[in-house]
């Protein structure tokens, strides 16, 4: 299981980049969950509130300052699924 050193709000709206324990980066662009969550959905209103972002559990999730949190699984396979769209479009 992958786990997070580190993670930091990107330039691009609602978009995360991760770097994970074990070398390596990613971004993760989390639009899509803002717009169909009704949880997450407090992110749209207020897009500063996106930027206050932390690593938490040793890694295995991430945590903002109004209390929600998104586990490193759901991260993961996030960064992974736009990796390979983003590498489709390139060839």
């Amino acid at each position: 299981m992958k786990r997070l050193a580190g993670v930091n709000a990107t330039s691009k709206p609602f978009t995360l980049s991760l770097l994970w324990d074990g070398g390596g980066e990613q971004e993760a662009d989390l639009s899509g969950l803002i717009s169909v969550s009704r949880h997450f959905a407090v992110f749209a209103d207020d897009p500063e509130a996106f930027a206050k972002v932390d690593v938490i559990n040793w890694g295995h999730g991430i945590a903002w300052e109004n209390g929600l949190d998104y586990s490193v699984e759901n991260l993961a396979r996030i960064a992974d699924e736009q990796a390979d769209v983003d590498e489709w479009r390139c060839q």
